[in-house]
């Protein structure tokens, strides 16, 4: 009877780990959209960012034919992403080059594979190290620039926006700054602010971060905000972080000329029509 029980115990404690292991390791993926394109961006789940579970992480494409893997300090040496159980070549999407910041994000064409392994070392660094990943389409890319990386400042982008929803993703957003302030329950509470504003510098959505967002993730802080009138926009970034972001520029979509003289064309003849019906 003991024997049972102890065996019963032992599969509960490791029934247990092993879901606390799973929950740990999970993802969350969400939609994103800007002004040229939408996406995926996928990211660790969990408070503590220096977990390794970026060593091991698999996810399907979802029809998306390019990869993003956002790094930071050198850890890109050690990636290797197999679609579909064969290894990819990776390319350099972006690199800021330069040495304090290290910041580079990769791409790897996802076109020939459904599913995707991605493994890589950054020891006790975690998701500091591999920050997030980026689904996205080449013709209507969710980023379709380079990228700002800022250290305690503050800058401003402009751009056109249409009516709709609208993401902003800041990368390098941690709950922790140091392994030894996790050690020390000693959060990261530096705030980010972003603002976004009209050409008549009416405020139409402001937000302060102080964690990484969504809640219960690691690695970025999403803004998420609603345009109700098209036009040209501010958006301020003050920070007393170091953050990166995607520069997504965009401008009015213009009607081609030739299509104005065509469709003046076409409503020439179409009055030449009705005035000789009329005659008739």
């Amino acid at each position: 009877m003991k024997k049972m029980l102890l065996f019963a115990l032992i599969m509960t404690l490791f029934v247990v780990s092993a879901s606390a292991v799973a929950a740990r390791e999970t993802l969350t993926r969400m939609p994103i959209t800007s002004c040229s394109g939408s996406g995926e961006l996928v990211l660790y789940n969990g408070n503590d960012p220096f977990i390794d579970a970026q060593e091991d992480v698999s996810f399907s494409t979802n029809g998306y034919d390019q990869l993003l893997i956002f790094t930071r300090t050198k850890y890109y040496k050690w990636l290797k992403v197999h679609l579909d159980s064969v290894e990819s070549p990776i390319d350099e999407f972006w690199s800021d080059g330069v040495i304090l910041s290290d910041v580079k994000v990769h791409s790897v064409d996802t076109s020939s594979g459904s599913n995707i392994d991605f493994e890589a070392k950054v020891y006790n660094n975690g998701t500091r190290g591999i920050q997030a990943f980026v689904l996205q389409n080449t013709e209507n890319p969710f980023f379709n620039d380079g990228f700002h990386v800022i250290w305690d400042d503050a800058t401003t982008d402009t751009t056109y926006f249409y009516p709709g929803a609208y993401n902003y993703v800041f990368f390098d957003k941690y709950s922790y700054n140091k392994y030894e302030d996790y050690l020390a329950s000693d959060p990261d509470n530096r705030p980010l602010t972003i603002i976004v504003r009209d050409i008549d510098s009416n405020v139409v959505y402001t937000e302060t971060f102080t964690h990484p967002s969504p809640s219960g993730t690691q690695g970025v802080a999403v803004a998420e905000f609603e345009i109700v009138t098209e036009g040209w926009y501010e958006i301020s970034v003050d920070t007393e972080d170091s953050v990166y972001w995607g520069l997504i520029p965009c401008e009015p979509v213009e009607i081609p000329e030739f299509g104005v003289i065509a469709a003046g064309v076409a409503l020439i003849g179409a009055l030449v029509v009705f005035a000789f019906s009329r005659k008739k």
